[in-house]
């Protein structure tokens, strides 16, 4: 802590002792003071606070002993100090108040005009030592320190080189006669005549430059996340932008980027929007995940040099639903249940509050739904409570593609269109606007083969980057490779009857209805659980009030009020007329939808009495595909940068772009993100 008026009045009295001691005769009042201003200004520097002169500090020293020395005059007959109200008050002072002997005296820094001003660091230290004095100086700051030392390198290094650098515009040259000049010439020029010459422009540059770029480029730094640009590309070309318009000149330099300022930039506004999703952060009742094994750039230190390596380690991407918002990523050390579902506890502990969550969802595959030790089942043990299952099927993993048709895949975009034969399709009416370009390139070219002819245009747009984890640009690849081959197979034929006339409509159904209540096809929203829901949203008044009532029936028969039910497909009834004729009510054993819970009994009667047209219900999408985009951005981001919170920062910073500006094909669309802004 930083010394009181009484701190200073005792170590006076102990410094003056020691001398006395040492000299065996009373030391003068500057022989005491001058040691005990050094040590003073000494404690000062430690918290980084600039001070007054030494001259200043013995002033304050001598007039508070002053104060002290009459202070001690008020003694009763029998010497001691008497106390009285004055002396109370003295004492008192001395322990509560600081001697301030900082720069600055402001008390509300914001408004401080002091030249030299208190480190914002530094100043809610300050603050405490001039009131509640409850902080302490700690431990030097090995962080804080090395970046003053640099500070301190670089002006160095700048001033030194200032001074081998002489002022150029001052420059003088002297020009002497020569002996072997023309005669003429001598009676023109003195011998010892002096001429001012002008130096060449190109010496200026030269000259250090102490102008820095200051300004904060977030949009910039998003863009740049979001087109996989390097630092040193991106300064090129914002650079190159800059000198087109005029902005940065010789004589207007300071608005001049380089590859640390984009570097800088990146990092803080993946920190800024970690921190802003951090802050926003609200009830999460849904968590959907799904994940796999990507390359991931790896720093490793060897013989204390760090260097790059590509490593294969698992992700699991989380998404936050409704609203399908990227929640984080986790590296569990393995892709086993147990670590999987250990490491979504901890992250869901440790970001929100894990007893809101009410519906978990995921692909169908046997490690998350495996009923006695799948990650579901494991997750629902350990929370002590059922979770509404959203599961959309069964995947085996990446694997890659094999065969003639898997061979001409990657490259089917360079072959030239050719007469095909067209296969009639019909698609539903879509915004294209709410689509993104893989999306939009599905629809155009299924509606070109539906009507026979591809046009120019295109024929040259990419179908999409290939990944075995994105079945809609597998799909467009596969239609491209349809319409550039002259005799195609069997199975290619096969495949792309498929896709235009089961995968495609399917995927723009969905896409327009992302909340669609019945999916006949799954049979994991084919449980008891899921049709009572499917029910509940179902356009028919009856269907409604019999799920209301099976609902309330589960209620009453409370089977294993204690107990985590075991999530089961039960058998189907495929000659059924209606959805919700698919299972045998009377022969299984049904349990409440989880989503349902905490509506009272009360509320489940008013609405059986007077069903509603509709009930309202939190609405959790029935497919993966914003999982998938986000698996995709995870991948990328592997490779891209190293470390999770980089990894983190870099998905966030291009979706945040991405939503900031969805697209930029025109200048009123630019116009309308400034607006909005």
């Amino acid at each position: 802590m930083l010394p009181t008026y009484a701190d200073i009045i005792r170590h006076y009295l102990f410094i003056r002792q020691k001398l006395l001691n040492q000299n065996k005769q009373e030391p003068s009042l500057g022989d005491v003071c001058l040691p005990l201003t050094r040590e003073l200004k000494t404690l000062w520097d430690k918290s980084s606070i600039a001070v007054v002169s030494d001259q200043e500090i013995l002033r304050k020293i001598r007039e508070y002993h002053k104060k002290y020395r009459d202070i001690k005059k008020l003694t009763n007959k029998d010497g001691k100090l008497n106390m009285s109200k004055k002396v109370i008050q003295f004492r008192e002072f001395g322990e509560k108040n600081l001697l301030d002997i900082s720069l600055c005296k402001c008390k509300d820094f914001a408004k401080c005009v002091c030249t030299i001003k208190v480190p914002i660091d530094e100043r809610s230290f300050l603050t405490d030592q001039r009131t509640a004095r409850k902080m302490a100086i700690g431990k030097i700051d090995v962080k804080v320190t090395k970046i003053l030392e640099k500070k301190l390198a670089r002006k160095a290094k700048s001033n030194k080189r200032t001074e081998i650098i002489p002022n150029e515009d001052d420059k003088t040259y002297q020009v002497t006669s020569s002996p072997s000049e023309d005669s003429s010439r001598r009676s023109s020029i003195c011998s010892n005549e002096s001429v001012e010459l002008q130096l060449p422009k190109s010496d200026i540059l030269n000259q250090p430059s102490t102008s820095q770029m200051r300004t904060k480029l977030p949009s910039l730094a998003q863009a740049c996340d979001r087109t996989g640009v390097s630092d040193r590309s991106a300064a090129i070309l914002v650079n190159s932008a800059l000198k087109d318009l005029g902005i940065i000149t010789m004589e207007a330099s300071s608005k001049i980027i380089d590859r640390s300022k984009i570097r800088r930039e990146r990092v803080k506004a993946r920190k800024e929007l970690k921190k802003k999703h951090e802050e926003e952060a609200t009830c999460v009742y849904g968590i959907y995940f799904d994940g796999r094994k990507d390359k991931t750039l790896v720093q490793i230190r060897e013989r204390d040099i760090l260097s790059r390596k590509t490593i294969t380690e698992e992700h699991i991407v989380l998404v936050s639903e409704p609203g399908s918002v990227y929640f984080g990523h986790i590296t569990p050390s393995s892709g086993s249940a147990q670590n999987i579902k250990r490491g979504l506890l901890e992250f869901l502990e440790k970001n929100i509050n894990i007893s809101e969550v009410q519906a978990i969802g995921c692909d169908g595959t046997a490690v998350n739904t495996g009923h006695k030790n799948g990650i579901l089942r494991q997750l629902e043990l350990s929370l002590s409570r059922p979770l509404q299952w959203f599961v959309y099927g069964k995947t085996t993993g990446p694997k890659g593609y094999c065969g003639e048709i898997g061979k001409n895949l990657e490259n089917c975009e360079i072959h030239p269109v050719v007469k095909f034969r067209k296969i009639a399709v019909s698609l539903p009416e879509i915004d294209l606007n709410e689509l993104s370009t893989d999306q939009q390139y599905l629809y155009d070219i299924c509606n070109g083969i539906s009507k026979g002819i591809i046009s120019s245009s295109l024929s040259q747009r990419e179908p999409g980057k290939m990944a075995h984890s994105r079945w809609l640009t597998t799909a467009n690849r596969l239609l491209r490779l349809y319409i550039s081959t002259k005799n195609p197979s069997y199975n290619l034929t096969i495949l792309t009857e498929y896709v235009m006339k089961v995968y495609a409509p399917t995927w723009f159904e969905i896409k327009i209805r992302p909340s669609y209540p019945v999916l006949q096809r799954n049979g994991y929203f084919g449980h008891p659980e899921n049709l009572l829901l499917a029910m509940l949203a179902d356009d028919r008044k009856y269907i409604r009030e019999l799920g209301l009532r099976r609902i309330l029936k589960c209620r009453q028969a409370k089977h294993n009020v204690n107990l985590v039910r075991e999530f089961n497909i039960p058998s189907f009834n495929f000659n059924a007329d209606d959805y919700f004729e698919l299972v045998s009510w009377q022969s299984l054993t049904i349990t409440e939808p989880p989503l349902t819970v905490k509506t009272s009994d009360n509320e489940l009667q008013e609405m059986i009495s007077d069903v509603p047209a509709e009930i309202e219900m939190l609405k959790f999408p029935c497919h993966s595909q914003a999982v998938e985009r986000c698996v995709k951005l995870v991948t990328e981001a592997s490779a891209a940068v190293c470390g999770y919170e980089a990894r983190d920062g870099f998905i966030r910073s291009r979706i945040a772009s991405r939503v900031s500006l969805p697209k930029f094909e025109t200048k009123g669309q630019y116009c309308q993100v400034l607006k909005d802004n």
